[in-house]
């Protein structure tokens, strides 16, 4: 592992970090949504987090692909 910082993995963590914040946001206004019992919100809410989790994975998988191939 290297002892310099790697700005790199420095903007793929904090791509990961904000698609996290975004999971929370969408989960957190289902949780709202299905409280109320309106379902008019939960379809495109629903798409969103689905999208997020997405954006997820392909964040995580840069950020791992790239502390392979770096070593960082």
């Amino acid at each position: 592992m290297s002892v310099f910082p790697c700005t790199e993995r420095d903007k793929l963590v904090a791509e990961a970090s904000r698609v996290l914040h975004e999971i929370i946001e969408f989960s957190n206004k289902l949780l709202v949504a299905i409280q109320a019992e309106g379902t008019d919100t939960l379809v495109p809410l629903d798409k969103d987090l689905e999208n997020a989790v997405g954006a997820k994975e392909r964040a995580f998988g840069a950020l791992a692909q790239h502390c392979k191939e770096h070593g960082c």
